[in-house]
């Protein structure tokens, strides 16, 4: 009761008077805010106008106290119609994978999307994302370090002395580390294109589609480093992980109806996420001085696991 005073503008104060507001509110969505939400998200008017796809019809309330499932289940229904006019109005404004995000939604499957690579490369923040963090990694072979910034979890990444030190013919393996409470943590950097980016870029469909996004590149089996000569040879499997959950978790736009089309109106959150796998050849060269010279890398795409 508090959620639908909330939504539809009344004091929040968790009570029906029978006459009251509240009551009205109710009696007043009943008819008129189904056919006009129908009307807005295009449906038939003779569609059914209590029963949303992916939602089983509410069982009748009776006299045992249910009347409030009644309630959330009206409430439910009455959101989820006017998301669907919010997604119509997105399609008219050209927003269209905001409004296709938004139907899957209410839609009620629930059912994740997983992107192959070649749908990964044409996401621009992804390409970015890997270039950003393809050269973190190179980084990493020169120079111990522990970027706070990059990493939270207390993991150093200490490449670069274990590589000097290697003698002509000698490989050594690095290993899986372990973080700062000594849990075993692929070495990773993370890359996050946020609300504050899109909004930066005017990328307004791309807020409302898709919000945070984060890419993680890891190396879930650690690199490997052999010496031959003054050159030392890395190679290792770097995967790129896009995670990008649609959910109503926290509070924003459209989070209020969301949350009661989710709760009680038939609507599922989902998970679009894809992996990219590439693998690493980088060859570096160690200087007259001892010191190591700038890592001249390859990356390689490798085909998605079956």
């Amino acid at each position: 009761i508090h959620n639908f005073q909330a939504i539809n503008g009344l004091k929040p104060d968790g009570v029906i008077t029978p006459g009251g507001e509240t009551e009205a509110t109710l009696n007043s969505l009943n008819q008129p805010a189904i056919q006009l939400a129908q009307g807005a998200a295009g449906l038939d008017e003779g569609a059914n106008d209590t029963t949303l796809a992916g939602e089983e019809a509410p069982a009748s309330s009776g006299a045992d106290g249910s009347f409030l499932d009644s309630l959330n289940q009206g409430a439910g229904r009455a959101s989820a119609l006017f998301l669907r006019g919010v997604e119509g109005a997105g399609r008219l404004l050209g927003l269209d994978e905001s409004a296709d995000a938004l139907d899957r939604f209410l839609d009620g499957s629930g059912e994740p999307i997983t992107l192959t690579p070649e749908q990964l490369r044409e996401i621009e923040f992804f390409d970015e994302a890997v270039e950003t963090n393809q050269e973190r990694f190179a980084d990493a072979f020169i120079k111990d370090s522990a970027d706070a910034d990059q990493n939270d979890d207390g993991v150093a990444y200490l490449y670069a002395g274990a590589i000097r030190n290697l003698e002509d013919g000698e490989t050594v393996h690095f290993p899986v580390q372990r973080d700062s409470k000594d849990e075993l943590k692929p070495d990773h950097y993370d890359f996050i294109d946020g609300y504050g980016d899109k909004v930066m870029s005017l990328d307004i469909d791309g807020i409302f589609a898709y919000g945070d996004e984060s890419i993680e590149s890891s190396a879930p089996e650690g690199f490997t480093a052999t010496r031959t000569g003054d050159v030392i040879t890395v190679t290792g499997i770097v995967a790129h992980t896009l995670e990008d959950p649609y959910d109503f978790t926290e509070p924003g736009f459209l989070s209020g109806p969301a949350g009661l089309a989710r709760d009680h109106g038939g609507a599922r959150e989902y998970q679009r996420s894809g992996v990219l796998r590439q693998r690493m050849e980088a060859e570096i060269k160690i200087n007259a001085d001892g010191s190591l010279g700038k890592p001249t890398v390859r990356w390689i795409d490798l085909p998605a696991p079956e």
